[in-house]
């Protein structure tokens, strides 16, 4: 992709993404575009996928962080795992991937998992 690409904010097609980069932090000159900011995407993998209260409370914790768009949630009961997909700046990024962490951490007991 040419480094003068600029994908205009009225072509995004996820909501929280258009919020995103209607408001996010991180701004060159031109605001509205997908190259005026820095954009971090992150997938992880949770293990739980049929206890829709954690999923919540460990996405909901990715959505609390100011420049965060939560994307996709995936969760996958067969093999009781969740794929989330977020994206925002470098610094709001690493802030909701570690509380999302945290938030694991606490809720998930790895000693009773299965799948």
């Amino acid at each position: 992709m040419p480094s003068s690409y600029q994908l205009p904010v009225t072509s995004c097609q996820f909501p929280a993404m258009k919020t995103l980069l209607a408001t996010g932090s991180e701004r060159s000159e031109r605001p509205g575009t997908l190259s005026d900011m820095k954009l971090i995407e992150c997938v992880p993998n949770f293990s739980e996928g049929r206890d829709r209260a954690v999923i919540d409370a460990i996405t909901g914790r990715i959505e609390a962080v100011s420049g965060v768009a939560l994307l996709d949630v995936d969760p996958g009961e067969a093999t009781n795992r969740t794929v989330v997909t977020f994206v925002g700046g470098p610094a709001a990024v690493e802030e909701a991937a570690f509380a999302a962490i945290a938030a694991a951490g606490e809720l998930i007991d790895m000693t009773t998992h299965t799948g």
